[in-house]
């Protein structure tokens, strides 16, 4: 199928599995970075017990320390925030029976952050999801540039409210108000607090006695 206009990555996959009926549906990078030759049969073996099946990447030829690091942090981020339990949100290579698709048609976000909301929505509905080791060789030829880094973490935290995480971010915002609490109110009484310039604004205990 052809799109009259783009839509981004997770528009065009929620298109094509709208038009599609079969028993397993799939996605992967468009650059054939991963070895499907490889995956392919791991992956129908996994799907006899598992709803969703991802690619991990295991081995990764022609990829820097920075990038590894980077994809690495990323990934820990987004298991914090969205406690969710696989390694590799991020990697293209996803496949998944009909519940999948159910899950997948509903996701909101359409670009980038498309993968880490359908896992997501996976975990928070039960689906049991399993993880397949790739051989994954990086293109230099990426699109992925810092502006969709920035969109990617605005998305994450629509997502998580979006999954009902809201007890944790209240959490959040009630640990926070605390330690600002804790900081200011104390001082009048027994310390000591900076200005900008760090130099002492005053001295609680000179000022009440």
């Amino acid at each position: 199928m052809t799109l009259k206009e783009n839509v981004g990555k997770g528009g065009a996959i929620k298109a094509a599995l709208m038009d599609a009926h079969a028993d397993v549906y799939g996605f992967m990078d468009a650059d054939l970075s991963i070895d499907f030759v490889d995956a392919l049969p791991k992956t129908i073996t996994a799907l006899r017990s598992s709803d969703v099946v991802i690619g991990r990447r295991e081995t990764a030829t022609e990829y820097s320390w920075f990038r590894a690091g980077t994809t690495k942090c990323i990934n820990s981020i987004v298991r914090f925030f969205l406690g969710t339990t696989v390694h590799d949100h991020q990697c293209g290579y996803k496949f998944f029976n009909e519940k999948g698709k159910d899950v997948a048609t509903h996701v909101e976000r359409t670009r980038f952050s498309f993968d880490v909301e359908f896992l997501a929505r996976a975990q928070t509905q039960h689906l049991s999801i399993s993880e397949v080791s790739v051989k994954w060789i990086h293109r230099d030829d990426s699109r992925v540039g810092m502006q969709d880094g920035f969109r990617f973490f605005l998305d994450l935290i629509a997502i998580v409210d979006l999954v009902e995480y809201k007890r944790f971010l209240r959490l959040l915002v009630t640990c926070s108000a605390g330690i600002v609490a804790a900081l200011f109110f104390w001082v009048p009484f027994y310390g000591a607090f900076f200005s900008d310039d760090y130099t002492w604004l005053w001295k609680g205990s000179l000022i009440l006695h």
